[in-house]
């Protein structure tokens, strides 16, 4: 522990840094590169103009339901959009509603909608933002959601009756992690802590492992310590496989393809199931665009990590991390926020 106390430290910062920079290389990425700054942007239009014939299709948000519209109606819309102050990447989205858009190394990245993917119903209208900072989702006027956490040994001690008394009714606890470098796996040095406490306090709680296994046979090592870990406790919620872009210096996963990584993810997943758990993935924007196939895990629960408003991500996913510096009785500065859309245990 001594010897990865620098790694231990930058894992942990990156939990809750935002992830915008760099996305490992790996098959299936469609990139467009557009022309930089909205110069480019009106050339482009301008010439799908001329060619009179340029349709496209908008994405119904309410029905997750494509309608044509002509190609002179998305350049009107972009005119309007950029003339009216948006930002370039509010005007893509708005013109190419079939396309999930970012933008990642000097590119624009579209990855177009696969419409055969569960999708979600939420509406922005529906959240409630409270003046303590937390989120609720109501619907036909009644609070249907669940108020949680996520914690780790950087939130340090917990007083888990002050945050049972905040209203948390669910909490993800870090069990595991490998570090990016070394590879070590390092059980989180608060895990069994709060596990203990949590669960006095009425708090429900589930647990979560950040992999970086390059193999099966890694895979089979986190996991066989993680049960050994876990069948101390009663574990009410699900078991999160947590992928993420390390941003602090280069990871030992950064080579892996998408395909590779999915590889992993399924596996460390079906394990999960096989030792009695539920799985689930955490993944952020940019992680579910580029760095795993979506295709291929329909059948596992998600929890999705966004810090700003709106619901632009339209799969399915039935917990929503909403902020990374939220303040809970209990808990010495911030604490990741989520809201559970239905009830996680």
């Amino acid at each position: 522990m001594q010897e990865n106390e620098k790694e231990t430290l930058r894992t942990e910062r990156n939990e809750t840094e935002k992830r915008s920079r760099r996305m490992p290389a790996g098959p299936g990425r469609k990139l467009l590169r557009l022309f930089s700054g909205m110069i480019g942007i009106l050339i482009f239009g301008a010439a799908a103009f001329a060619a009179g014939f340029l349709i496209k299709t908008r994405l119904d948000r309410k029905y997750h339901q494509p309608v044509v519209i002509q190609g002179s109606d998305l350049l009107d819309g972009l005119r309007k959009s950029l003339s009216e102050g948006s930002p370039i990447m509010s005007a893509l989205r708005s013109i190419y509603p079939n396309d999930l858009i970012t933008y990642y190394d000097g590119a624009y990245v579209f990855v177009p909608i696969d419409y055969s993917l569960a999708m979600h119903d939420y509406r922005s209208e529906n959240i409630i933002k409270n003046e303590d900072g937390s989120w609720d989702y109501a619907v036909n006027g009644r609070v249907i959601s669940y108020k949680g956490i996520d914690v780790s040994s950087h939130q340090g001690e917990i007083d888990w009756e002050k945050v049972a008394g905040d209203g948390v009714s669910f909490a993800f606890i870090r069990a595991l992690y490998r570090g990016y470098e070394t590879g070590a796996i390092v059980i989180d040095k608060q895990a069994r802590v709060n596990f203990e406490k949590a669960a006095a306090a009425g708090i429900k709680t589930g647990a979560y492992i950040f992999s970086q296994a390059l193999n099966e046979e890694e895979v089979q090592e986190e996991m066989a310590l993680l049960t050994e870990l876990l069948s101390d406790y009663d574990i009410d919620c699900p078991v999160v496989v947590d992928v993420e872009e390390v941003l602090d210096g280069d990871a030992r996963a950064d080579k892996l393809s998408k395909d590779e990584r999915t590889d992993l993810v399924v596996s460390l997943c079906e394990k999960i199931r096989e030792a009695g758990y539920r799985p689930m993935i955490y993944f952020n924007y940019e992680a579910g665009l580029l760095m795993l196939d979506l295709s291929r895990l329909e059948a596992y629960d998600k929890w999705y990590a966004s810090h700003t408003d709106g619901f632009y991500y339209p799969y399915a996913y039935s917990i929503r991390q909403y902020s990374d510096h939220g303040k809970i009785n209990g808990i010495n500065g911030g604490v990741d926020l989520n809201m559970a859309f239905k009830r996680p245990w």
